[in-house]
């Protein structure tokens, strides 16, 4: 049996959902978020480093860790879309950015989650790519994706993406993270 997290701070008053028993015990409570929040996750090794060089996955630096994964499986279960980048699905093309893909123990679990707060059952997964150079075949794209690119990319990319894939672009000096929020929102 796994032991429950710890919580070191906490501010008061935060909104908090109900999690199912299994969820509860092992994050040691419940967990929320306001409506309309971006949040990042990302994990640091001990002396600090929280990114490599491009061809390192980023699974390095946590070495796996189970607990790191359980959290990031809960995260992506409130998640209404997770937003990674192009160099991100480089580095690790054969993953999903699912709860049940990061964390498949609690896969049931994550999945009540979801639909206890009437989400869809996997969250839609964000691609940004400025060149829109990706691979619409990967794993990631099975069940549809947001790539949120150029306009120039976008209008390349729109006639190779799998059914329920689409290409959103921007004029190249609007794509910023504020403006891709937006499309996101």
């Amino acid at each position: 049996m796994q032991m429950a997290m710890r919580t070191l701070f906490e501010l008061e008053g935060l909104p908090s959902s109900h999690l199912p028993d299994v969820l509860r015990g092992r994050y040691a409570g419940d967990l929320g978020f306001p409506a309309q929040i971006a949040y990042a996750n990302f994990v640091t090794s001990l002396d600090g480093i929280a990114a490599l060089d491009p061809e390192t996955p980023p699974s390095v630096i946590s070495g796996k860790s189970d607990t790191d994964r359980f959290v990031m499986g809960l995260l992506r279960a409130f998640a209404d879309a997770v937003v990674v980048g192009a160099e991100t699905l480089r580095a690790e093309p054969r993953h999903r950015w699912t709860p049940a893909h990061i964390y498949p123990g609690l896969s049931a679990e994550y999945s009540e989650l979801r639909t206890a707060r009437g989400l869809q059952p996997e969250p839609q997964l964000v691609l940004l790519s400025r060149s829109g150079d990706v691979e619409p075949s990967l794993p990631a794209f099975a069940h549809g994706a947001l790539i949120v690119t150029t306009d120039q990319a976008a209008s390349r990319l729109r006639s190779s993406l799998l059914a329920g894939g689409r290409a959103i672009g921007l004029p190249d000096e609007a794509l910023s993270v504020s403006n891709v929020l937006r499309v996101v929102r």
